[in-house]
């Protein structure tokens, strides 16, 4: 019961690497990362984080951003490279 409010909260599938403001860096497999949520400045400062302690990991876009960007999630591109 514990586990499923939990995961309400927060929503995301993988291993939750850090927390800017509302968004979270979620670690989704190996060398791949997502951020997920928060505003643009959230985004620009986990984008920071990355550049002093994860550099050189590749920032994946989320399901809902491909599906946003060109209606499809066949296709999985890298969004940032740090």
């Amino acid at each position: 019961m514990k586990s499923k409010v939990l995961e309400n909260l927060f929503p995301t599938r993988g291993t939750l690497v850090a927390v800017f403001g509302q968004s979270r860096l979620v670690r989704t497999g190996w060398n791949r990362y997502e951020i997920h949520g928060g505003s643009v400045e959230d985004r620009e400062e986990a984008g920071e984080w990355m550049s002093l302690f994860l550099h050189g990991r590749t920032v994946y876009p989320t399901q809902e951003e491909l599906e946003s960007m060109n209606g499809s999630p066949e296709q999985s591109t890298p969004a940032v490279r740090r």
